[in-house]
């Protein structure tokens, strides 16, 4: 019999006013519903844990500030309505994991896939307190071996939690071999490899009808320098005259400012933001192809999403997409423009009045599901 679950999710919480999630939220959304578990919240000024009618109540109420969030007002206020609602319905809550309390008589597994993992401190006070197990889920090392992709400082704080998950976790989850093959590198400089188990997140194909537009292309995920927006805007004015269109969705992450200025500068090319699932599904149902040139990624969920529904790739070839999808993407390497456009003009002679889609992408493995990744999981916990 496994032990009772303490599932973090503090990363879904923190994101529930963005709206559209990234793939790791959408790997934490998947583990809240299909977990029976208390959940936990955890930040520099606020612990708390929720049971499943606590979460169900903080979910459907209008978010508002109570006292203590009126007097900190510099600070993020969807930050504050959240911390608010956690004081509001939790079992517990308090300034950090000091005065941690789970509830009595049971030792608890706790997990965390978001990417949020606490301090080494907080992981050995949460020891103290009845967690008896920890289990953490490691999506890539992109802070470590690229920091000039990310903000000042990242470096510094993702190795900080990855060496606190070293020293006190019992497991890892990885979403790809490439990804555990990196962490597992790192952590071998360190001294001991956690136990660790490749578990590919569940790709949710979205229930869309294709009907493509002959030279409409989209670009899906954050915006941000390594997804290598670049290379495409440097190619698509001549695209652009040949009627080439590119839709462009996701949040502006780090270091995006120039490159939305340059989206909107760029003829053919729209940038929409983060849009709602819905809106991302029209897109996906009129585009000729998925196009993803990012240079370092742990799964490329975008890319399994659009195999799913027989929409042509085109991306850089990254290991992590090999070991998921094998050769049904199309690969062009991302230090080459010049076969990026040739690869996109085929597309448009591949496109004809008789030919209202392109076949559907030949997969030679079947896609991940969530309903295998749970069923393994739950061997695990066993």
């Amino acid at each position: 019999m496994r032990r009772p679950i303490l599932l973090d999710i503090t990363r879904s919480l923190q994101r529930q006013a963005r709206g559209a999630a990234t793939g790791i939220d959408r790997v934490e959304a998947a583990y809240s519903a299909a977990l029976e578990a208390h959940y936990l919240y955890q930040s520099a000024r606020l612990w708390a844990v929720l049971d499943a009618d606590g979460l169900s109540r903080l979910r459907a109420e209008t978010p508002q500030l109570d006292l203590k969030a009126h007097l900190t007002p510099w600070r993020d206020r969807s930050r504050r309505q959240i911390e608010a609602a956690l004081r509001r319905h939790a079992v517990w809550y308090g300034a950090g994991s000091d005065g941690l309390t789970l509830p009595a008589g049971t030792a608890w597994h706790y997990i965390n896939v978001g990417h949020t993992s606490p301090l080494a401190d907080d992981l050995s006070r949460m020891r103290a307190r009845g967690v008896a197990q920890i289990t953490v889920m490691i999506h890539d090392v992109i802070p470590i071996l690229y920091p000039h992709w990310c903000d000042a400082g990242a470096a510094a704080r993702f190795a900080a939690r990855l060496r606190a998950v070293a020293a006190h976790a019992d497991r890892m989850l990885y979403v790809s071999q490439p990804a555990r093959g990196e962490v597992e590198a790192i952590m071998s400089a360190w001294g001991d490899v956690l136990d660790g188990h490749v578990i590919p997140p569940g790709i949710d194909v979205p229930p869309i009808t294709r009907v493509p537009e002959r030279g409409r292309f989209l670009m899906l995920g954050t915006v941000e320098p390594r997804k290598n927006l670049s290379l495409l805007l440097d190619i698509w004015p001549d695209l652009a005259a040949e009627g080439a269109v590119l839709d462009v969705v996701g949040h502006a992450g780090w270091g995006s400012a120039p490159l939305v200025s340059r989206c909107r500068a760029t003829p053919g090319v729209t940038y929409h933001g983060a849009l709602p699932d819905a809106e991302v599904h029209a897109l996906l149902a009129r585009a000729d192809a998925l196009l993803f040139p990012s240079l370092a990624e742990g799964a490329g969920l975008p890319v399994g999403e659009a195999l799913g529904i027989g929409l042509p790739v085109i991306a850089h070839d990254l290991p992590c997409l090999k070991d998921l999808f094998g050769e049904a993407p199309h690969y062009v390497s991302a230090q080459n423009p010049a076969e990026w456009a040739d690869a996109l003009r085929s597309r448009f002679r591949e496109h004809s009045a008789t030919k209202p889609a392109y076949e559907a992408s030949k997969l030679e493995m079947p896609l991940p599901t969530w309903q295998t990744h749970f069923n393994v999981l739950e061997r695990l916990l066993e």
